[in-house]
């Protein structure tokens, strides 16, 4: 049997008999009902080829595999449809059954090579490896390489890019950001009334946007984005139904949160 598997990971996937795609209406099981394939990865687009693989592999007409190669971390052995490929990731990804980046091949940093080979960086003007992810020139982006083209994305608004982690985080622990110039908020010495409910990390509103509060820890403050069709109420300092928050329902309109029947 060869077949398919929608999310490598998830539980809830299905697998299907005798195609590459569950979206074709054929007949699929949950994969606690199936003893699945070792060699059934998730789908997706066509890798790096190098030409035919070293060794011969159990390959069906249809169906889409990977084997990792067992001495270099970047490349490995593609099946597609009975077509048997050695592929390489480009240049700072590396092999991973999922795939995560690009076909079946993940940052080197997310990756254990162990004792298998690993590339050294091919350089362009912006990018240390050809594929990555690098600070800006600010705190509040970053740079994203894709074959070896540098592009520069934006964090989420009151977050700053942690190189440390590959993620956008509180800025307060990135080191060298501004919390109070990233947020447009200064902590008060002491917190009064209702903010004072929420110690040791009092709450307050965002002095300009109700779908927004501010929360203090080791007096640096932190943006938090309340969710869809939510407000701030000043009476609670929490994140309602816009509906209960009349105060903030244009500001929820205008900012898109409330979603749309």
């Amino acid at each position: 049997m060869t077949g398919f598997r929608q999310e490598a990971d998830d539980p809830n996937s299905h697998y299907c008999e005798n195609r590459s795609s569950p979206s074709w209406g054929l007949r699929c099981h949950w994969p606690k009902n199936i003893n699945l394939p070792k060699n059934v990865f998730v789908v997706r687009s066509a890798g790096l080829d190098i030409g035919p693989a070293p060794t011969p592999y159990n390959c069906p007409s249809v169906a889409l595999h990977a084997w990792e190669d067992p001495n270099e971390c970047d490349r490995y052995v593609r099946c597609e449809n009975g077509t048997v490929t050695a592929a390489q990731c480009p240049n700072g990804l590396v092999f991973s059954p999922t795939g995560g980046a690009y076909d079946f091949c993940d940052f080197n940093w997310k990756i254990d090579c162990g004792k298998k080979k690993v590339p050294p960086p091919e350089s362009s003007p912006g990018c240390y490896y050809q594929w990555g992810l690098y600070p800006a020139d600010n705190c509040v982006q970053y740079v994203r390489c894709e074959f070896g083209v540098p592009y520069v994305k934006d964090c989420e608004h009151g977050l700053a890019y942690d190189d440390k982690s590959k993620t956008c985080n509180w800025p307060d622990l990135v080191d060298g950001c501004d919390s109070e110039s990233i947020v447009g908020f200064r902590c008060p010495d002491y917190s009064e009334g209702l903010s004072a409910k929420f110690e040791p990390y009092p709450r307050y509103l965002h002095p300009g946007d109700c779908t927004k509060l501010i929360t203090c820890v080791n007096q640096m403050p932190r943006l938090i984005n309340c969710g869809p069709g939510t407000g701030v109420s000043p009476y609670s300092l929490t994140c309602e139904d816009y509906r209960d928050v009349p105060e903030c329902k244009a500001a929820a309109a205008t900012a898109n949160y409330i979603k749309k029947k």
